[in-house]
């Protein structure tokens, strides 16, 4: 996974791939406490490379405020993380 700008302004781009077909791909953003801010994907995905582009709006539908935030990816039984700010 690799999100882009970083830091972000108004959106952010995450490029990633499912390695094995039907894989559940889980996809979140998380502040420094560890609380889930937004949800950017969550389904089955075919084998192949994505790019999502997000606007940087949190579950309450408003602008996340500036500061660092963490990109979490689980796909199958791999997790990966990221952080932006």
């Amino acid at each position: 996974m690799k999100c882009y700008p970083n830091p972000v302004k108004d959106e952010l781009t995450i490029d990633y791939a499912v390695e094995n077909e039907g894989d559940n791909v889980f996809i979140a953003v998380y502040d420094l406490f560890g609380q889930k801010v937004a949800e950017i994907a969550n389904g089955k995905h075919a084998a192949e490379s994505y790019k999502i582009v997000w606007n940087c709006i949190g579950q309450n539908g408003i602008n996340l405020p500036g500061g660092t935030y963490f990109i979490r990816m689980v796909s199958g039984k791999k997790t990966v993380v990221q952080k932006i700010q």
